[in-house]
């Protein structure tokens, strides 16, 4: 891929800029942070908590800065992340930063971290803060790190703030733990990193109803951004305001010799038509991996085992 590179700052524009500017913050700037911001997990949560707490301290704005594509996509397009751009928006929108901005990568991936600094940070957000976790690189091949970007902060007149990651069972949480370990179908750690439920999202669609054949009706959709193992997992589904205990299956039918890989979702309990609605799928626990069956026979007694499974585990859930 050959990228072209403008130097101009009328190209270097946010790719969606929310910014508000009014007096207040024009003449008193504003707390940054900057990251990719993929998952929201706790070491997220920790640095946003920190934004707010300064932006409110200091009595000035607060800015997220953010990336479109995410640069592990940018990089390598047939890379996974753990949040969708629609679901990380959303998440981002809840989180209480007042200004969230999205720069368009390609246009600045090669600029050094004082042209970063300079012509956005300062010239176009006014930062007076910068708030970010403990290793933080910023500039073309992440050349600029915490310290070198202090020094320049004291020159320009800004500051510092570094929040300390954070853990889980002696572990650093990052985005990447997170992902490595949902690839492996590990769910109770990711989630408890994340502070919340692993999720897939979309639009249930019309299946060749193999599921009702078998005994077992399921709801149909796609995600093409799913990190999981192909599988049957413990699961709620959110719809309408509600939650819906369920089990779900990752994969590709291979008792059937289907190829697309599809999640559908049997929810107990639940006899409504919802083609065309948008669904969440919250990961609980992987119960087992994909198996091919020899009978439909075999197929629906094992599935029947893994529904009771789920059921008492749901009815033992302290």
């Amino acid at each position: 891929m050959i990228i072209q590179i403008y130097s101009e700052l009328i190209l270097l524009k946010p790719l969606e800029n929310n910014l508000e500017t009014n007096d207040m913050e024009k003449r008193s700037g504003n707390a940054v942070t900057i990251g990719n911001f993929d998952g929201y997990h706790l070491g997220h949560q920790s640095i946003i908590k920190n934004t707010l707490k300064i932006s409110g301290e200091k009595s000035i704005g607060s800015v997220l800065i953010t990336f479109n594509p995410n640069p592990r996509i940018f990089f390598n397009s047939e890379d996974k992340l753990i949040y969708s751009d629609k679901r990380k928006k959303k998440v981002l929108e809840a989180a209480g930063i007042k200004n969230i901005e999205y720069i368009n990568f390609p246009e600045i991936f090669s600029l050094s971290g004082r042209d970063f600094i300079d012509r956005f940070l300062l010239d176009i957000y006014n930062m007076k803060y910068l708030i970010v976790g403990d290793n933080f690189r910023l500039g073309k091949g992440r050349e600029w790190d915490i310290e070198r970007i202090s020094e320049y902060g004291t020159k320009k007149g800004f500051k510092v703030k570094v929040v300390s990651s954070e853990d889980y069972q002696g572990i650093t949480i990052s985005s990447s733990k997170i992902r490595d370990l949902l690839r492996k179908g590990e769910l109770s750690v990711a989630n408890n990193m994340l502070g919340g439920e692993y999720l897939s999202e979309g639009i249930v669609m019309k299946g060749d109803r193999i599921g009702t054949k078998l005994g077992f009706p399921t709801i149909n959709i796609v995600d093409n951004n799913c990190l999981l193992p192909d599988g049957v997992y413990m699961s709620r589904v959110f719809f309408d305001g509600d939650f819906y205990k369920a089990a779900t299956y990752i994969g590709k039918n291979p008792t059937y010799s289907k190829n697309k890989t599809k999640i559908e979702t049997y929810l107990f309990n639940f006899d409504k038509q919802i083609y065309d609605k948008n669904v969440e799928i919250h990961f609980l626990k992987f119960i087992r991996g994909e198996r091919k069956f020899s009978s439909e026979k075999e197929l629906i007694s094992q599935i029947t085992d893994d529904v009771e499974a789920i059921e008492f585990d749901f009815e033992t859930e302290v």
